[in-house]
C-alpha cells in the first residue's frame, strides 16, 4: 500500500492581494474581497 502513495507538493504565493495556489499541476488565484486586485478581476470579468 505504501507504494500507491504520492508525493504531492503545493506551492502557494501570495502578493498584492491574490492568493495563487498550484494543485496537481494547475494554478488558482483567489482573491481577498475587496482588495484592488479583487475589484479588478472583477472588471476584467465584466469586460470579457
Amino acid at each position: 500500500m505504501g507504494s500507491q502513495m504520492l508525493n504531492r507538493t503545493t506551492s502557494y504565493i501570495y502578493e498584492d492581494g491574490v492568493f495563487t495556489v498550484d494543485i496537481s499541476g494547475v494554478e488558482r488565484d483567489y482573491y481577498k474581497k475587496d482588495s484592488e486586485a479583487y475589484k479588478k478581476a472583477l472588471k476584467d470579468l465584466d469586460e470579457n
